[in-house]
């Protein structure tokens, strides 16, 4: 199986957004892996966007014969958001396990930690690490390098609308300004090396 980091910079090179549904496919065939979505109408935003429910595993796992995983997703959200917290859990699946939210304990310092504005210190546990830069990953893989470059050159940020841009670009518009920025690079690039 490839690491995460390769998985996501092999991404970088697609010249157009990336959907949920491409890069689970991208996933299925470079890994093994597939994650399919179940939306959930009873699941608050408030509390939690999305969560990955991974199915037994495979002695041997194939692109034809993926180890499985469900992504449950609220549907009490923009398509935007949808599909990017689709694309972090499913870019989660290639977590280490010390970066994996899966114990009950984990997931609770998980959400009490998620709301801080505090930067990560030290101390900071690895799995909400990885919960804070999946989202700067997330955007990364939806929106790789390459396309990120051609709206920069485009002047896209100033021809357009925010909301013009999340309906474009399938993201929400709160994170548009951020990824279409140069500045978007550096902090993709310390998430990338996190996940080494």
């Amino acid at each position: 199986m490839s690491s995460k980091s390769d998985f996501i910079q092999a991404l970088q090179k697609e010249k157009t957004t990336l959907s949920a549904f491409e890069i689970s496919q991208k996933l299925r065939l470079q890994c093994g892996c597939l994650s399919i979505c179940q939306s959930d109408d009873k699941l608050e935003v408030s509390h939690t966007r999305a969560y990955m429910v991974k199915y037994s595993d495979k002695p041997f796992r194939s692109p034809e014969n993926p180890e499985l995983y469900a992504c449950i997703i609220s549907t009490k959200q923009s398509m935007a958001w949808f599909q990017l917290v689709w694309i972090k859990e499913i870019i989660q699946i290639l977590d280490r396990t010390s970066h994996r939210t899966d114990t009950s304990e984990k997931l609770g310092s998980m959400l009490d930690n998620r709301m801080a504005t505090s930067p990560n210190g030290n101390g900071t546990p690895s799995h909400i690490i990885a919960d804070k830069t999946g989202f700067t990953l997330a955007l990364g893989s939806a929106i790789p390098l390459t396309y990120r470059e051609i709206l920069r050159e485009q002047g896209y940020l100033e021809k357009y609308s925010l909301s013009q841009l999340e309906e474009m670009l399938v993201i929400p518009k709160e994170f548009v300004r951020f990824v279409l920025e140069s500045s978007f690079e550096k902090t993709f690039d310390e998430a990338l090396q996190h996940c080494d």
